[in-house]
């Protein structure tokens, strides 16, 4: 596994919701590879969530090639995996497993429900953590090869939950209404079976100083997951809590046991890159890069003093200045701590 930190672009009034251009990238990631685990990841350190993925060796590049072609202005740079922040002998990280109440043929609540971001509940507790707590949110997918055998047990599964939901004893109480209760969840699972899918699991845990302060603390984590519940229809719930080594251990694993089938929308809907601007304490850009020009001087090329690199989006060519144009005179400007004395010491180190 390869781990790669993602700051996302910097945020913009105008546009509010992100979850739909993420879900982009999941349909275009599932239109691109079949049966490979990746985990999505949220990190919560000093009241800042960080954006983080991990994914196999051999589909770093075609994951960054997705990502761009959506967010061109994001920066994604290979890190360490930040569960090694965690110390045992200071600390202690309570964890669990969600899973779905009901057939995974239903669909909880999406993005398209809500006017602001969808975790925007989950953000607001991760910006009130105490020093030095951590929140680790985890997402694992595997894209779904949607061949004869899946559509298959999708319509076997399909039929057992219309006949499932006959011993819904509420139902049997509901008021009767034009629109009732089966036709909700028909009308649910007729809508996320046309939407790409994916294997999923979602994993939680909150790091404190004490098990007790650990176990209390995550529930705020978990219930920010309750807000996509459909009543009857489709409902997170929590699985069994799991302290230290056990939790930690599944987790570093990124393991897809466990996982039921979620829609790309659904996904987005729970992880995406937010509007910087409509979100709190979110890690983002703070400069925005542009691609070099095409006529940039590059090592190689004739004559040149050098003095730079470029990094957009993890392109490094080393460039320079020719010395033709050095000769016609120079004009350094910029404010204060902007580099200009940087960039006439390399100038000079290149005349030696």
């Amino acid at each position: 596994m390869k781990y790669l930190h993602v700051i996302i672009p910097q945020g913009e009034e105008a546009n509010p919701k992100k979850e739909a251009l993420f879900e982009q990238v999941l349909v275009n990631l599932q239109n691109t590879i079949k049966d490979k685990v990746l985990s999505l990841e949220f990190f919560g350190y000093e009241q800042y969530t960080y954006c983080y993925l991990a994914v196999p060796d051999d589909l770093v590049e075609t994951i960054e090639g997705l990502i761009y072609s959506t967010f061109p202005d994001c920066e994604i740079k290979p890190t360490k995996d930040y569960t090694n922040l965690y110390q045992p002998e200071k600390m202690s990280v309570a964890g669990t497993t969600l899973a779905f109440r009901f057939f995974d043929i239903y669909s909880f609540k999406d993005y398209s429900h809500y006017t602001e971001d969808s975790q925007s509940n989950l953000f607001s507790v991760i910006s009130k953590i105490s020093s030095g707590e951590q929140v680790w949110v985890q997402m694992i997918i595997r894209p779904v090869n949607e061949s004869a055998g899946y559509h298959f047990g999708r319509s076997w599964a399909m039929r057992f939950a219309r006949l499932r939901q006959m011993f819904h004893v509420r139902d049997w109480f509901r008021a009767k209404s034009e629109k009732s209760i089966k036709q909700v969840r028909a009308k649910s699972a007729e809508e996320k079976y046309q939407s790409p899918p994916f294997d999923a699991v979602v994993r939680l845990g909150y790091v404190a100083n004490a098990p007790n302060e650990a176990k209390r603390k995550l529930n705020a984590i978990i219930n920010s997951f309750y807000q996509f519940g459909l009543t009857d229809i489709q409902e997170f719930q929590a699985g069994r809590l799991q302290m230290n080594d056990a939790f930690i251990e599944l987790y570093k694993k990124r393991s897809i046991a466990g996982a039921a089938t979620m829609s790309a929308r659904e996904i987005a809907s729970l992880y995406h890159f937010p509007n910087a601007d409509h979100t709190p304490h979110i890690v983002h850009v703070l400069a925005k890069k542009s691609e070099p020009p095409q006529d940039l001087p590059r090592l190689g090329e004739g004559e040149l003093s050098m003095f730079g690199t470029t990094n957009y989006h993890n392109n490094y060519v080393d460039f320079g200045i020719k010395r033709s144009d050095r000769r016609r005179h120079l004009y350094a400007v910029g404010k204060s701590g902007s580099g200009k004395s940087k960039f006439l010491e390399l100038l000079i180190k290149e005349d030696f």
